[in-house]
């Protein structure tokens, strides 16, 4: 796994992802780049996918809070990163199945919450369109 600070000049590859490194949110993966972010290229799928989950329940755990430096714009260092990264990982690689049931967890719980929040989105459009069909009627 490697990890750099994200060059929007650089060529993307399809193992990578991205992890904010500014904010409260420092630590967490992220799809797509953004100005404030490290890019991580991993060798494969397989370790592209352990480590987005590994990152992603260590920004829910909030394990990366401890490492935010900053009085203004709290952000992460590289190097303390890493080190959450490989600790965190090794410990991933020795219990690995049940790191894999962590990661289905996770994946299922993002899935409810995706279709929440569209459930929430609907009823706001429904609710919308009602005061908007009661205003209208006169």
């Amino acid at each position: 796994m490697k990890i750099t600070t994200h060059n929007p000049a650089h060529e993307r590859t399809p193992y990578e992802f991205y992890i904010l490194n500014k904010g409260y949110n420092a630590g967490k993966p992220l799809h797509h780049p953004c100005p404030n972010c490290f890019t991580c290229q991993a060798s494969s799928l397989e370790e592209k996918e352990l480590y987005y989950w590994l990152c992603f329940g260590l920004w829910q755990g909030r394990a990366f809070r401890p490492y935010l430096i900053g009085s203004v714009i709290p952000f992460i260092r590289l190097n303390d990163l890493l080190q959450v990264l490989n600790h965190s990982g090794i410990q991933a690689i020795a219990e690995l199945a049940a790191f894999k049931v962590l990661v289905d967890t996770l994946n299922l719980l993002e899935s409810r919450e995706k279709a929440m929040k569209n459930t929430l989105s609907l009823l706001g459009e429904a609710k919308r369109a009602t005061v908007h069909h009661y205003l209208t009627r006169r």
